[in-house]
């Protein structure tokens, strides 16, 4: 006995179904596009020093470094916003290895405020950075 293939027009018959199904359960009219599942602009925040704090306690050194380094670029701020920011900025800096930029963020804390000192409970790596920038400063300061 001899079989017949099955002809190419059952194959197109199935793809005709599956595509004509497709077309009544697509959404119609302007759905949601792939613009609006992608997250919104990063907005630089109100308070960049607040935020940068926030970000520093979250473990997310890089972005309180970042917004450390804007909010003290911004220009506008006082003698005790400058400090949290040197803090800030060290402390973030040093936490993610750039031991460099840690202690330059550090000798500007310390040049607005020679008596600064990091919170107890501070890590040693942190604390010696601290102290090489203390170190290198031999007690110099803006009065």
């Amino acid at each position: 006995m001899i079989r017949r293939a099955r002809p190419a027009r059952a194959g197109l018959r199935v793809l005709a179904v599956w595509v004509a199904a497709m077309a009544l359960i697509a959404p119609r009219g302007p759905g949601p596009s792939l613009a609006a599942a992608d997250p919104a602009p990063r907005s630089e925040p109100a308070d960049p020093v607040a935020a940068a704090a926030e970000a520093f306690a979250a473990l997310r050194f890089d972005e309180a470094l970042r917004l450390a380094d804007q909010a003290w670029r911004n220009g506008d701020n006082g003698p005790d916003q400058l400090r949290r920011i040197f803090e800030l900025a060290g402390r973030a800096a040093g936490s993610i290895g750039e031991d460099r930029a840690a202690r330059l963020w550090f000798s500007r804390w310390l040049y607005l405020d020679p008596d600064a000192a990091l919170p107890d409970g501070t890590s040693p790596k942190l604390t010696a950075l601290f102290g090489d920038a203390r170190a290198t400063l031999a007690g110099a300061a803006l009065t």
